[in-house]
C-alpha cells in the first residue's frame, strides 16, 4: 500500500512533534538520556525516509516557485573575463 504525499507530510508532522516534545526535557536530560537520543535518532530517519519518499509529481516541483507554474526560473550565468 503507498502513501500518499498529503499523509507523508503529515508523517513527518508527528514525528516533528514528538522530537519537539522529546527535546523539551532541555539538554542536560536530553544529553544524558540514551533513550532520548536514539528515539531523536530513530524520529529523525523517519523524517528522512519519508521525505524521501515523495511521489515524481512532488520531487518535480520541489524547487520550483510556485508562480511560475512549476517550472524554475531560468538562471543567467555571469561571463568570465580576462
Amino acid at each position: 500500500m503507498s502513501r500518499n504525499d498529503d499523509q507523508r507530510v503529515a508523517d513527518i508532522l508527528d514525528a516533528a512533534n514528538e522530537l519537539a516534545s522529546i527535546a523539551a526535557v532541555g539538554n542536560d536530560t536530553f544529553a544524558s538520556s540514551p533513550l532520548h537520543i536514539r528515539t531523536s535518532e530513530r524520529l529523525l530517519k523517519i523524517t528522512g525516509a519519508t521525505s524521501k519518499a515523495g511521489t515524481s509529481a512532488r520531487k518535480a516541483n520541489r524547487y520550483a516557485p510556485p508562480d511560475r507554474g512549476g517550472q524554475p526560473e531560468p538562471i543567467e550565468m555571469p561571463v568570465m573575463r580576462g
